[in-house]
C-alpha cells in the first residue's frame, strides 16, 4: 500500500472513499473531507489516477486488493463506493467482511446483475463494447465513445472535456484501461451474510 497515494484527513473510526471513473479521490468527495471532524476520512486515488498516475491502470482486478489491504492496515471501517469505485468497494468488502464497519455503494455500474430489465440491458449492449475496445483508442476517442453509449448530448460532451486539463485527461487515460466491471466477480452470498450495514444508491435516487 505504500505507493497507493490516499488523502488522509481527521481521527476516529476510519471511513474509506473509493472513486470512480474520470475522477479521483478529492475531485469525488469534497464534501466528505467535513466528516473529518468525527472519522478518518480516507480518500484513495486508484492506480492510474491522480497522485497514483505511476501505477499502472487496470481497474477491479487490481483495485479490490489494494482496498482489501487497506482495511488490512487501517480495518475495521465504513467502506464507501461511487460508481465503478462500488463495484471496487462491494469486491473488497467481499475479501473482507469482518473489516467492514458499513458499505455504502454509489451507483455501481454492475449493470448484468439487473440482467433482463430493459434499461440495464441496453446500458450493457452500448457500453460493453466501448470498453471492449478500449485499448485501441486514445483518451480522447475513449471519452468520446464512452459519451455516446451513456446517451450524452454531442454539446454536453464538448462542454465536460473543454474544463479538461492535465490531471482530467490522465484520469480518463486510467478508465479507458479499467476492465470492464460487468466482469467482476462480486460475492452476493458473502456480503448477504455479513453483519455490517449495507445501502446502495440508484441513478434514479432510490436507496436500497
Amino acid at each position: 500500500m505504500d505507493e497507493l497515494h490516499l488523502d488522509v484527513f481527521g481521527a476516529g473510526d476510519p471511513a474509506i472513499f473509493v472513486h470512480g471513473s474520470f475522477g479521483w479521490g478529492l475531485d469525488t468527495f469534497p464534501e466528505q473531507r467535513a466528516l473529518s471532524d468525527e472519522y478518518r476520512i480516507i480518500l484513495v486515488d486508484r492506480r492510474g489516477f491522480a497522485g497514483s498516475s505511476s501505477l499502472e491502470a487496470m481497474g477491479w482486478p487490481a483495485d479490490m486488493h489494494d482496498v482489501a489491504a487497506l482495511l488490512d492496515d487501517v480495518g475495521p471501517a465504513h467502506l464507501v463506493g461511487q460508481s465503478y469505485g462500488a463495484v471496487v468497494a462491494l469486491l473488497a468488502a467481499g475479501l473482507r467482511p469482518q473489516l467492514v464497519r458499513s458499505l455504502v455503494a454509489i451507483e455501481p455500474p454492475a449493470f448484468e446483475v439487473a440482467q433482463g430489465d430493459p434499461d440495464a440491458d441496453a446500458t450493457t449492449a452500448s457500453l460493453k463494447p466501448v470498453f471492449r475496445r478500449a485499448a485501441e483508442m486514445t483518451a480522447d476517442e475513449f471519452v468520446a465513445e464512452w459519451a455516446r453509449a451513456n446517451g450524452m448530448p454531442r454539446e454536453r460532451l464538448r462542454s465536460w472535456t473543454d474544463s479538461f486539463g492535465d490531471q482530467e485527461w490522465t484520469a480518463a487515460d486510467a478508465s479507458r484501461r479499467e476492465r470492464w466491471p460487468g466482469d467482476a466477480p462480486l460475492q452476493f452470498e458473502v456480503l448477504a451474510a455479513a453483519s455490517f450495514r449495507r445501502c446502495s444508491y440508484t441513478g434514479r435516487g432510490k436507496q436500497r
